[in-house]
């Protein structure tokens, strides 16, 4: 037991041995020990950079030029042929002409009835 201790000890020894390397900065110790207490308290501070920002240039948009709504118009003259054509072949007026002249007839054949009567 007392071999493993001692060659417990030798090898902690030499351990302390290569970790501890002298310290650069006079007023630190030197050692494992010192880079665990200079680490806790040290701070590695923000080093500004100068970050370049190339300018894109920006498109231009071109004006829009006017142009003719084409599919509106081709739906207006669409509907405007359909119209004309149900117009045109509507049966109603026709008829509506018809019945106007039975009636002037009717009329007529009426008042010719009462001058005859009256006679």
């Amino acid at each position: 037991i007392i071999s493993d201790n001692r060659l417990v000890s030798r090898l902690v020894a030499k351990l302390k041995f290569i970790t501890s390397a002298p310290s650069g900065v006079a007023g630190f110790p030197s050692g494992s020990a010192a880079n665990l207490r200079a680490s806790a308290k040290t701070q590695i501070l923000p080093t500004p950079t100068l970050v370049l920002t190339t300018p894109v240039p920006e498109e231009q948009p071109e004006p829009a030029q006017p142009t003719l709504p084409l599919w509106q118009i081709i739906g207006l003259l669409g509907l405007f042929m359909v119209i004309a054509s149900a117009s045109v072949v509507d049966p109603r007026p026709k008829a509506l002409e018809r019945l106007g002249e039975t009636f002037k007839v009717l009329s007529a054949q009426k008042k010719d009835d009462s001058l005859e009567n009256k006679k």
